[in-house]
């Protein structure tokens, strides 16, 4: 039993422990020697924010600037009591006004088509579960409507999880994109 648990918490710990480039959002895969036993140090990418000399002046006015820019530009979720609600500019808006701003940058659209097609795919899943019955009643056999109820559950579960993880991408790059710009504007 003990085996067990410790082969489940080593998947789960493989699954979380892997790691993110901030900028592109891709996966950062370490090259490893095995001779010397120390990872190798690839050259950083000289595009980024933070190794931009002149995009964040290191003085107390540079700082203001920087706080104004991202509580004005930024968008991000809270959740309310009902239901998760988005503030943008320091102002509650809806969801559908936060997800319409995502269409202002580029990779932040790219992020909002998917969101439609997840959502299509979240629609297919409902209507499979509600037309098993009538699929199950003209076969004359239930266990093809009890495979159609199944389905349809778990690709509306499947689609949801994956509309959550898109949102939040897409907020992110919207973030991103958002400070970027109104750097590059100074």
């Amino acid at each position: 039993m003990l085996n067990k648990i410790k082969i489940v918490m080593v998947i789960l710990s493989l699954i979380y422990s892997q790691e993110f480039d901030p900028e592109t959002g891709q996966e950062i895969k370490k090259n490893f020697d095995p001779q010397t036993g120390q990872y190798i140090e690839e050259k950083t990418n000289p595009n980024t924010i933070k190794n931009e000399a002149n995009i964040f002046p290191h003085d107390f006015n540079g700082l203001l600037n920087f706080d104004n820019i991202y509580f004005s530009e930024t968008m991000y979720m809270k959740n309310g009591f009902w239901s998760p609600y988005y503030i943008y500019n320091g102002v509650k808006i809806s969801r559908r006004e936060a997800l319409e701003k995502l269409k202002n940058f580029p990779k932040s659209n790219e992020m909002y088509i998917q969101l439609g097609k997840n959502k299509s795919l979240g629609y297919m899943g409902c209507g499979i579960m509600l037309l098993s019955p009538f699929f199950a009643e003209a076969s004359n056999n239930g266990f093809i409507g009890l495979i159609g109820v199944y389905t349809g559950m778990f690709t509306i579960i499947y689609s949801s999880i994956k509309e959550a993880n898109l949102v939040n991408k897409a907020f992110w790059i919207f973030n991103r994109e958002s400070i970027k710009s109104k750097y590059k504007e100074k």
